[in-house]
C-alpha cells in the first residue's frame, strides 16, 4: 500500500485526540482493520511515541483513534498511523505535526 502524509499544528500544552480514517480509499469490500499501531519520531528518526503519544491506539470501524500529547517549541514530529488488515497488508498514514515557537 501506498504513503501518504497529512500536516498538522498542535501547541506544546495541547491534548489532541486524533482520528486517521482508512476506508473506503484504502478499504476494499469486506476488509477490516484488525490491529492498529501508533508510532512517533523526531527529526533525527528517534522514536519518542511514549513522550508524544497518550496510551494505545483503538480502532473504531475504519478508523485509527489515538492522543498526542507534549512536544518541544520549534519542533516537528513524524507520526506514522499504521493499519494491519485481515488481509494481512499494512496501510501507513503519515503525519507531520509541527509544535511552534510561542
Amino acid at each position: 500500500m501506498g504513503r501518504s502524509f497529512i500536516r498538522f499544528i498542535k501547541f506544546s500544552n495541547e491534548y489532541i485526540p486524533q482520528s486517521v480514517d482508512f476506508g473506503p480509499n484504502v478499504l476494499e469490500g469486506a476488509e477490516t482493520i484488525q490491529s492498529a499501531n501508533v508510532t512517533a519520531y523526531d527529526k533525527d528518526g528517534t522514536d519518542v511515541t511514549a513522550t508524544l503519544i497518550d496510551g494505545t491506539a483503538s480502532i473504531n470501524g475504519t478508523a485509527i483513534e489515538y492522543v498526542v500529547q507534549a512536544g518541544t517549541a520549534g519542533a516537528y514530529y513524524w507520526i506514522d498511523v499504521e493499519a494491519t488488515l485481515d488481509t494481512s497488508e499494512v496501510a501507513i498514514q503519515r503525519l507531520r505535526m509541527s509544535i511552534p515557537r510561542p
